[in-house]
């Protein structure tokens, strides 16, 4: 039980903050590169991201990373649940089989 508070913990507080800078990090490189005069994202007299686009891009980070991340905990969900369903069916079948009766005149070993 320790161990999985344990990864709940480092999955929500070390790799989705993580996810969530890379990101914002690809996300802010893209607008960077594809800077052209119509869109003026980045300041001229700065050279840095106008506080607007820093906003949205922050924004952006923000559904991707919460998408992934829901993504993730329905796939884990929906896995756990198909795999305790199957070991409930792979347990039946086991106990069926050994519940019944060897053959009379089947070959030997």
């Amino acid at each position: 039980m320790l161990f999985i508070w344990y990864r709940a913990y480092r999955g929500f507080f070390v790799i989705v903050p993580e996810v969530f800078r890379a990101v914002q990090d690809k996300l802010r490189k893209g607008v960077t590169e594809a800077e052209t005069e119509l869109n003026a994202d980045v300041n001229p007299e700065t050279g840095k991201l106008r506080r607007r686009s820093e906003v949205v891009i922050g924004i952006g980070a923000l559904v991707v990373t919460f998408m992934l991340t829901a993504m993730t905990v329905v796939k884990g969900t929906v896995s756990g649940i198909r795999m305790m369903t199957r070991s409930k069916e792979a347990k039946e079948a086991m106990q069926s089989e050994m519940d019944l009766a060897p053959k009379e005149g089947g070959e030997g070993l």
